[in-house]
């Protein structure tokens, strides 16, 4: 605004400017908050400040190699990084919507815009003491759907319902009923599900299975947006992979 207004300043102009130092982090997101209301700062810059983002960017680099991920909790932040394949940066609307899909289920509202898909789960996820397992694996799991579609490994007519893939596989390797998700026995699921993907032969015998519980939920109907964003398609695929499992 000074910038823009910059012929009408004069020296009778006075800037009150504040400068706040300090190496604690939870006073800095304290003062962003306060602050906010006359900066540009929106929210989703806010939630990236918080204790459980930066603890969930730092689990993701635990793993390397082939198994790595990068959690971008700040916007494009790692564009043009080195190093960095971009199908690998897992954007906050991505963790969400495959978080959403495989441990909520709720595939048929994860196509949805992501304002609209947080404000219907918002007080369901990013919990401070979930198990962050639990939001890597959902996204290493999406990961790995999108080389499969990519790569011919899959049928690409299966992207409709990608986050139905999602729950499915979830549904067959640990079950329908999950444990709290703060719980130590989620984590020892979360370790069955990250094994199960970090095997390339058994995450494909997974996805393929789950994808013929598409096929039996589909029946014959077509599989597109308008039938996969519906309770009903996500009950029929949930009953399919009962039935197939036998649970």
């Amino acid at each position: 605004m000074l910038y823009r207004e910059r012929d009408k300043i004069t020296d009778e102009v006075y800037v009150p400017i504040k400068v706040i130092a300090t190496a604690d982090d939870d006073l800095t997101n304290a003062v962003i908050r306060a602050t906010n209301s006359q900066t540009p700062i929106g929210m989703d810059d806010l939630q990236a400040l918080s204790g459980f983002q930066k603890r969930l960017e730092a689990f993701y680099a635990t793993y390397q190699d082939r198994h790595r991920l990068y959690y971008e909790r700040r916007s494009k932040q790692y564009e043009g990084v080195p190093g960095v394949e971009k199908v690998r940066v897992v954007t906050r609307g991505l963790q969400i919507r495959a978080f959403a899909s495989m441990f909520l289920d709720e595939p048929h509202r994860a196509g949805r815009y992501f304002a609209t898909l947080l404000k219907e789960i918002g007080g369901r996820i990013v919990a401070d003491d979930h198990k962050l397992e639990m939001y890597y694996v959902s996204a290493f799991a999406q990961y790995r759907l999108e080389f499969l579609f990519r790569n011919g490994l899959l049928d690409v007519t299966y992207k409709p319902a990608r986050y139905h893939l999602l729950m499915a596989v979830r549904h067959a390797a640990i079950g329908v009923n999950l444990p709290p998700f703060n719980s130590r026995k989620m984590q020892q699921a979360c370790a069955e599900l990250i094994t199960l993907f970090h095997d390339e032969r058994a995450e494909r015998t997974a996805f393929a299975k789950a994808a013929a519980a598409i096929d039996t939920a589909v029946g014959g109907e077509v599989l597109d947006r308008d039938l996969v964003r519906t309770q009903s398609f996500t009950d029929a695929v949930a009953d399919a992979v009962a039935t197939d499992t036998g649970s």
